[in-house]
């Protein structure tokens, strides 16, 4: 099946899903993204072909709200090795947690997402539960900045913060693309991601320059070394991580793994990804057959 006739019925799906919630939510929290759903669902599509993730690909979003992005992705790739993950704050502007009958929640359980994306608020200088690296990670209108708790907005640290969060949790070719609420950002927030940006990328994609990012991870880690951030931790074992001292004096070596990571191009982090293991069984079930077969000719 082409994507273009894929697409047709993937976005059908979306919007008699968006149909059938919204006449129980008319109005209220969310309501506009099942009322009309059309112009959510296409800029969306637009994210998903700017980015154009692999077959293989893993892709983390940060407020996937009603969910019409983590249904595209899957839908769309067939690879068993696909994997959306996805957080969202779960509360409103109001500070107050959805209520269970709210229509982001019915939208999960139609798309079957209600597994993929969990609870988890991002707050200032506090690490992200990435719990695995990414080729993406992805936000739209995003409101963390703003800070609902406290009612105060993010200062240029604490962006520098997550961008270094981020970095620790792309692949190495991945890249983070980015819309914050406008409302979230001071003019010098806005220029740093401005300049971190892929103008080109984005003003291919259809989107506005001053508003979305599109920052690939050898760009973020160049700036973030600049401001003399050099190591870079790793989702690993804690022991592995652990850095190591040079005998006879103070000076700090980088961790094992980012030495070994380095020299040998290793990286030891998909061994803690589930679809490695799944692989390795898969490969030791297939040689079995093909042994066994082999011998019954015999």
């Amino acid at each position: 099946m082409s994507d273009s006739i894929k697409w047709k019925s993937v976005k059908k799906l979306l919007l008699q899903a968006a149909e059938e919630t919204a006449i129980n939510h008319a109005s209220g929290l969310g309501s506009k993204y099942v009322t009309n759903p059309e112009v959510y669902i296409d800029k969306q599509k637009k994210m998903y072909d700017l980015i154009a993730p692999a077959s293989d690909s893993k892709v983390f979003e940060i407020g996937p709200g009603v969910g019409y992005f983590g249904y595209i992705c899957e839908a769309m790739n067939d690879n068993i090795l696909f994997e959306y993950h996805g957080i969202d704050c779960m509360i409103d502007s109001h500070n107050q947690r959805w209520k269970e009958d709210c229509c982001y929640y019915e939208m999960h359980k139609k798309l079957g997402l209600n597994e993929k994306i969990r609870e988890f608020f991002i707050s200032p200088q506090e690490k992200i539960e990435f719990g695995l690296v990414f080729d993406y990670i992805v936000a739209m209108q995003a409101s963390f900045a703003a800070n609902w708790k406290t009612n105060q907005t993010w200062e240029l640290n604490d962006h520098i913060f997550f961008l270094q969060d981020c970095l620790e949790h792309l692949s190495e070719h991945g890249s983070l693309f980015i819309q914050h609420n406008v409302n979230c950002l001071t003019d010098e927030i806005k220029s740093l991601y401005q300049g971190l940006s892929d103008k080109e990328t984005i003003s291919s994609g259809g989107f506005k320059e001053t508003i979305f990012f599109y920052i690939t991870r050898k760009r973020l880690k160049e700036y973030l070394e600049n401001l003399g951030v050099i190591q870079i931790r790793y989702v690993l074992p804690s022991d592995m991580q652990a850095p190591i001292s040079t005998e006879g004096g103070d000076e700090v070596k980088p961790p094992l793994v980012e030495r070994i990571q380095s020299r040998f191009g290793i990286d030891f982090s998909v061994f803690k990804e589930a679809v490695t293991w799944k692989g390795f069984l898969i490969g030791i079930v297939m040689f079995s057959v093909i042994g066994y077969s082999g011998l019954s000719i015999i």
